[in-house]
């Protein structure tokens, strides 16, 4: 019997461990691979580990780790132990990191060599005592995971309360919120079970299927929906630095049925040659999956998105506070632009807490639960209205129920006193085949408040588009109002590892 020993409680990972130690669990874009079995053991010695160290259900782990198999033996045992983890984004300074672990009280930090300077510096600033430190690889006041391990049981730990993840914000307007649900480490881990697997599926990932992780693990898109397809009994092909090229090859090799982009992801894949598209077999996408976050995808890039990979595509508007509406190829293809129609209860309200008719923009609100934000009441106050809770984005119902996005409210544009949404004016400037990235934020303007400025990374290769040139194009798809006074040409805009837009990081610039 594999180390897994078919509990808890005989469904999931630990189900698939014990039946099919050999199957592939991981396998990375190097060929190494990780079996169901191998994964098991590494995962119950580390349970084992922290609970003979003095970890109890309900207690905090932090972990700074890249795309490796270590961040599922990390999320695993957590999950059957009832620790809260919280994945570190790995490109914070070590003042951010240490705000996260003094902020949840964490009592394990997990990190790896590649990010020492980052580890050894978050630890000299924490305020919170964290007993447990282990690495992979050599830090200097850490202890070696691999070895720390070695000497305790691979059988299954004692107790099986559902852990799960603690997530922070991407703290773009002050500090990160760490998005609390009361329920983590209190209840059986069998009552958690049957929704892993349910997402695994619905990702359309049965046991025969493989997954493609595109993104960073300490991202929650990334990382849930890799854990979920492993429940699943799937196999998880695991990238580390993303490549257009790569995504297309792991695909065809791999027979990859499921995915998770973002819309980023897709604008780049568009922009391979055509050439080098049509190289590559995508037949077996079963479930592309597009991850909104805040960032919605421009009409034109998903459609030609669909007529490539064909009506595969489910898009999921939502974040770290739960999801609100989902939608599929065919009825986007019905409704182009909308992000489905809710799942949960949703309100469209103006800025007195008014109701919205059809087509009226308003902030979105869903009846997401008992969502709050940790050690933050007052963001948590400021974001619920009754049981309904905000995101901070803006949109639309349309007669017929659809959920449209227009914008982040704090990303509008007032000029004039009209609202300008930069998401519309990036999506048509993007459609110009000079445009390899734009960002679109208000600058200063004496007379109107604010004005347009587009921020544009060009493309390689091609003749390159001037100021005047984008301003009229621009002009060509939406309203003159709405359009850039000014284009100003950089070689790459400040994206996050999952290719999420650090749009603050312009405005800041701009306004010094």
């Amino acid at each position: 019997m594999s180390p897994a020993a078919v509990e808890p409680d005989s469904v999931g990972f630990w189900w698939e461990a014990d039946q099919h130690p050999d199957k592939a669990a991981v396998i990375t874009t190097d060929g190494a691979v990780t079996t169901y079995g191998e994964l098991a053991e590494r995962t119950n010695r580390l349970s084992n580990l922290l609970l003979a160290r003095g970890l109890t259900s309900g207690d905090h782990l932090a972990f700074l780790l890249g795309n490796n198999v270590t961040t599922y033996e990390v999320a695993l045992a957590c999950l059957q132990i009832g620790i809260i983890y919280t994945p570190i984004n790995r490109s914070l300074t070590a003042d951010e990191a240490a705000y996260i672990i003094t902020d949840c009280g964490a009592r394990a930090f997990i990190a790896e060599e590649q990010f020492a300077p980052a580890a050894v510096g978050t630890l000299d600033r924490i305020s919170s005592e964290v007993s447990i430190r282990l690495s992979i690889g050599t830090i200097p006041g850490f202890e070696n995971l691999i070895e720390a391990i070695a000497g305790y049981p691979a059988t299954l730990p004692p107790r099986h309360l559902a852990g799960g993840p603690f997530y922070y914000t991407s703290g773009t307007t002050g500090r990160p919120k760490g998005v609390l649900r009361p329920t983590l480490g209190a209840q059986p881990l069998a009552e958690t079970m049957a929704a892993f697997i349910q997402v695994g599926q619905v990702n359309g990932c049965d046991r025969d299927g493989t997954y493609l992780v595109q993104g960073p693990l300490h991202h929650s898109g990334p990382l849930g929906s890799s854990l979920n397809v492993l429940h699943a009994g799937a196999t998880v092909i695991l990238m580390g630095k993303w490549d257009a090229v790569t995504v297309l090859e792991m695909i065809q090799k791999y027979r990859v049925c499921s995915t998770l982009m973002v819309p980023t992801m897709f604008h780049r894949l568009l922009a391979l040659p055509e050439e080098v598209r049509n190289r590559y077999d995508v037949s077996s996408i079963r479930s592309g999956v597009v991850k909104h976050g805040s960032a919605q995808v421009p009409v034109a890039t998903k459609r030609a998105m669909i007529e490539w990979f064909g009506p595969v595509l489910m898009e999921t508007y939502g974040g770290q506070e739960g999801v609100i509406a989902t939608v599929n190829s065919t009825d986007w293809l019905a409704h182009p632009g909308t992000v489905g129609r809710p799942k949960v209860p949703v309100q469209i309200l103006d800025e007195d807490g008014n109701s919205c008719g059809p087509g009226e923009v308003g902030t979105i609100y869903g009846a997401l639960g008992d969502v709050e934000y940790f050690h933050a009441p007052e963001k948590t106050e400021s974001s619920r209205r009754g049981e309904y809770f905000t995101m901070g984005d803006m949109g639309y119902l349309d007669d017929e129920g659809w959920l449209y996005l227009v914008d982040r409210r704090v990303d509008l544009i007032i000029s004039g006193g009209v609202n300008i949404y930069p998401a519309e004016v990036e999506a048509a400037l993007l459609q110009h085949p000079g445009v390899a990235d734009v960002a679109v934020i208000g600058v200063p303007n004496a007379e109107w408040g604010h004005e347009v400025k587009a921020v544009v990374q060009r493309v390689e290769g091609v003749a390159a588009p001037t100021e005047g040139e984008l301003i009229d194009f621009c002009r060509s798809h939406v309203a003159k109002y709405k359009c850039p006074r000014t284009v100003d040409f950089v070689a790459a805009l400040p994206r996050d590892p999952l290719g999420k837009l650090q749009r603050w990081q312009l405005r800041d610039a701009y306004a010094s």
